[in-house]
């Protein structure tokens, strides 16, 4: 029981803390989510009566390590930048080294996604209530930090929701998915929609056979045609509003402009990259607005400029989380870090004759969401994503693990 309800804190803190500092005007400090994570993580670690250690995991982390080292001795940086970059770019891969030998049981997992379906379900309704006081799809009241957040963890919900049909074929799961398909809907966010409609579409795929495949992807189909045309003037409004941001504004879109500039800082700092915590994270202001952005000219877009930026202003700076990956560790590094962001799912693929569906359906799905949404948005190295993203899978990987060991 104190492990389940620690667990509900630790989604509430990381979920909702955010809003709730920003109302409240309390003083925190960066990183202050990643260590109440791994300091959660570590307590679980040491809890284990027996720590499985990954000898292939840990080979992977080391390298990673010691390429990076090498990137900050030959690359001028600063020892609280790289020292902080580097402990937020690895807080997921840690997070599941540390969960590795986690002891939990298949009911305590149910209470952990029950509850914490239960907070987003509540706080959806809130946000459902609030489209009809602001009437605008985009102004959403929500706990959560701001409306991607919202509409990611949505989709993890949705995630979530169909894990526990396929678990235990109580089809109120999927009414509930369908509630926060719903509701993602009315965000009016393309990226969260397309991400529901493909978590969808591959729980159809292992569901069901293929006439009832066919039944219910017309179903959401004519779901969509349905939804779309009752938003539509808002959807069409908020299309031609990126087409003209993308068309007119003299930055040429800010995320374009990070990837562009997080291949050039790879390619003058050629294997190694500007280094961590430098370019495109938290970490690269510990020290004032860094050089990289005037390296690249990014200083010179008034949506991340230094003055905005350094005076704690809304901007678009760390709207992305690949350029600072590219960025930071070159070519080759992101190479070795891709190896660690795919190796929770390598792991499942590797002994798919141990796991079962559900285990892999969760992570498949996980794994696809997040690096999709990298592509645009910060959420990999968000902690409440790491908890959705690797706390949850491990947490059920190991109650699969258990349940078998019991059975022999």
């Amino acid at each position: 029981m104190p492990f389940k309800i620690l667990t509900i804190i630790l989604f509430i803190i990381l979920a909702f803390s955010e809003k709730i500092i920003f109302l409240l005007e309390l003083e925190t400090f960066n990183g202050i989510r990643q260590i109440i994570l791994l300091l959660f993580c570590t307590m679980i670690y040491f809890y284990s009566k027996k720590n499985i250690l990954d000898k292939r995991l840990i080979i992977l982390i080391s390298i990673f390590v010691i390429f990076s080292l090498l990137n900050y001795f030959l690359i001028p940086n600063t020892i609280f930048n790289f020292t902080y970059g580097l402990f937020s770019t690895l807080s997921f891969i840690l997070t599941y080294f540390l969960l590795n030998s986690a002891i939990i049981k298949l009911k305590s997992v149910f209470f952990i996604f029950n509850s914490c379906l239960l907070l987003i379900f509540i706080s959806s309704l809130i946000s459902l209530f609030s489209i009809t006081l602001t009437q605008d799809f985009r102004l959403q009241f929500t706990f959560f930090r701001e409306l991607g957040a919202y509409g990611v963890s949505c989709v993890y919900a949705i995630i979530i929701s169909l894990t526990m049909n396929l678990i235990t074929r109580n089809n109120i799961y999927i009414y509930v998915a369908i509630f926060f398909l719903f509701c993602i809907f009315t965000t009016l966010l393309k990226k969260s929609i397309f991400d529901a409609v493909l978590i969808f579409l591959i729980f159809i795929y292992y569901r069901f056979g293929t006439v009832l495949k066919i039944y219910y992807t017309t179903i959401i189909t004519f779901f969509i045609i349905i939804f779309l045309l009752y938003v539509g003037s808002d959807l069409k409004d908020n299309l031609l509003m990126n087409v003209e941001y993308y068309t007119t504004t003299k930055s040429e879109g800010v995320r374009q402009i990070m990837y562009v500039s997080s291949l050039y800082l790879a390619s003058i700092n050629f294997p190694f990259g500007s280094g961590m915590g430098t370019f495109g994270t938290p970490a690269s202001l510990i020290n004032g607005y860094n050089n990289t952005y005037y390296q690249t000219g990014i200083s010179a877009i008034p949506e991340m400029s230094a003055d905005l930026v350094m005076d704690g202003k809304p901007n678009t700076l760390f709207d992305t989380f690949w350029p600072h990956i590219i960025g930071e560790t070159g070519f080759i590094g992101t190479i070795l870090f891709l190896f660690l962001w795919f190796y929770p799912l390598y792991y499942v693929l590797k002994n798919k004759k141990i796991f079962n569906f559900y285990t892999k359906f969760y992570i498949i799905c996980s794994t696809l969401i997040m690096t999709l949404d990298g592509l645009t948005l910060f959420v990999p190295e968000l902690p409440l994503f790491i908890m959705f993203h690797i706390c949850f899978f491990v947490f059920l990987r190991n109650s699969f693990m258990l349940n078998n060991l019991k059975s022999l």
